[in-house]
């Protein structure tokens, strides 16, 4: 939203110096990861890996001071105000600061002037706190069935065979793209056809971090919000009479689309965004836990993959910041205003012993690469945006001609750069629409490297640009999916296959 994406303010400068030279005055933006981490070697001795990774650069020239100047080329004594705006990009990352965490993301602003004698004592700086563009309204549901082998609690497979050791769990989230403090409602459904008893079910919102640094790797996972789903019906022990595997899991399905054990559920507004960088990743989970009586087996469990991103736009509300009580007797002078086409975004990460490591005045702008596929996934590693990366070269011709002729291997090479992220599916398929002979073959090789929750909308979504005769596709694909896909993916061959007819 381009409302939540400006940047507004002013610069305060008070001369109180006669005959102040003053050429320009600059404002300096940069947001960063930040990660240190400690750690001890063999000799006990602790260590410090510190590295950070820029996200975003931008210098904008406010003024000259050329409409305040006197005649011999000094600044009068006195108030100025010098305000500007700056459109910043919209996929910017959540500021957040250390607290109990091994990194931070964050931004500053520094205004300095420039052309006096001692230019660094002329300068400000202070935090931004940057609040990232909020997930779509639409919903993104998430829904699955499955059967569990009490024998193998692990086994996310339907049996042929249906024992006494068989458990049939059914989850249904109605929105994975949750805003902090927003709400959304889980329903569940069971059938309990084992030998153990289920004493209660347990919830638990999990957040996962993963910091790194100059080589070394820290994780850490919090317990967001654990709490108990009552027992209801269905969850206790039957093994009398027969009973096939299509009825309870239609019974399921219709509990599930009724919503008839559910709860509203809220995030908690204490959870970090979802985010996945080069230094720093955060990704969140539900994961619903089944306690049994059993001792040795394990608890089946089932993992719901959520992304968690800023509050909607009905959350943020409009500063009003009064003007200061000098503001009578400043001059104001015409305000600036810039766009993003100057703002370097993304870059390689730094270490603390490097020499750029403290280097923050100047912008580093990377140098573009050749058209190259080794490059392409060079700056995927490096780019904070990979949708308008592709993009972007894709409108070039270099480029394009590299992206068209892309292999089953390199596309999965590709995927594989942006696994974890959720811009996956985008790319993918974005690629599969300009690829020449995109095949079920490019299919596969991307099936190994995107989530499991992602598996079925990659499908769904690329099957229909593939080139090869359905017949073929089908045969390909079978031998990949895993099991409960299948369903889908005759469904979406289908569906094409009428529309190519008619």
């Amino acid at each position: 939203s381009k409302r939540i994406s400006r940047l507004r303010g002013h610069v305060f400068l008070r001369c109180e110096q006669e005959n102040f030279e003053a050429k320009s005055l600059e404002v300096y933006i940069e947001g960063r990861e930040r990660v240190e981490l400690r750690y001890e070697d063999k000799h006990n001795l602790v260590h410090h890996a510190k590295s950070r990774r820029p996200l975003i650069d931008l210098v904008l020239e406010v003024t000259s001071f050329r409409d305040f100047l006197t005649h011999n080329g000094t600044l009068p004594i006195g108030m100025y105000a010098f305000p500007f705006e700056i459109q910043l990009p919209p996929r910017l990352p959540t500021s957040f600061d250390r607290d109990y965490e091994y990194g931070m993301i964050e931004y500053v602003i520094e205004a300095t002037v420039k052309g006096c004698e001692y230019p660094h004592q002329y300068k400000a700086l202070r935090p931004l706190t940057v609040c990232g563009k909020p997930l779509p309204e639409d919903p993104l549901p998430y829904k699955n069935v499955l059967a569990c082998d009490m024998r193998n609690p692990h086994m996310k497979k339907v049996s042929t065979v249906f024992g006494v050791g068989l458990l049939m769990v059914g989850v249904l989230l109605r929105d994975t793209l949750l805003g902090r403090g927003e709400v959304t409602r889980f329903a569940l459904s069971c059938r309990n056809r084992s030998q153990f008893v289920i004493l209660h079910i347990q919830i638990e919102v999990m957040q996962k971090m993963v910091f790194k640094a100059k080589g070394k790797t820290e994780e850490m996972d919090l317990v967001l919000h654990s709490f108990k789903f009552g027992l209801f019906d269905g969850v206790e022990r039957n093994n009398k009479g027969k009973h096939s595997i299509k009825n309870d899991l239609k019974a399921i399905n219709s509990e599930l689309e009724a919503f008839a054990h559910s709860f509203h559920f809220t995030m908690p507004k204490n959870a970090r965004e979802t985010y996945s960088g080069m230094l720093i990743r955060v990704r969140h989970e539900i994961v619903v836990s089944f306690a049994t009586n059993s001792k040795k087996e394990s608890w089946p469990r089932i993992t719901i993959p959520i992304r968690v991103g800023a509050p909607g736009m009905e959350r943020h509300k409009q500063l009003k910041r009064e003007k200061p009580p000098y503001w009578s007797h400043t001059a104001v002078a015409r305000p600036i205003r810039a766009g993003n086409e100057r703002t370097v975004l993304g870059g390689k990460p730094v270490h603390h012993d490097d020499s750029k490591f403290r280097q923050t005045k100047k912008v580093l702008v990377p140098k573009k690469r050749k058209a190259s596929f080794i490059n392409l996934l060079k700056d995927l590693r490096e780019s904070i945006d990979p949708k308008s990366l592709i993009q972007e070269h894709s409108s070039q011709d270099g480029w394009r001609d590299i992206l068209i002729q892309l292999t089953p291997e390199e596309f999965g090479a590709i995927l594989e750069v942006l696994h974890g992220s959720f811009d996956e599916i985008h790319v993918a398929i974005y690629l599969a629409e300009i690829i020449e002979e995109f095949s079920a073959d490019h299919l596969i090789d991307g099936l190994k490297h995107v989530r499991d929750s992602h598996r079925i909308p990659f499908l769904t979504k690329g099957i229909p640009h593939t080139h090869e005769s359905y017949k073929d596709t089908t045969d390909k694909l079978l031998k990949s999916l895993h099991s409960g896909e299948e369903g889908a993916v005759m469904h979406v061959i289908q569906c094409t296959k009428i529309k190519h007819k008619s």
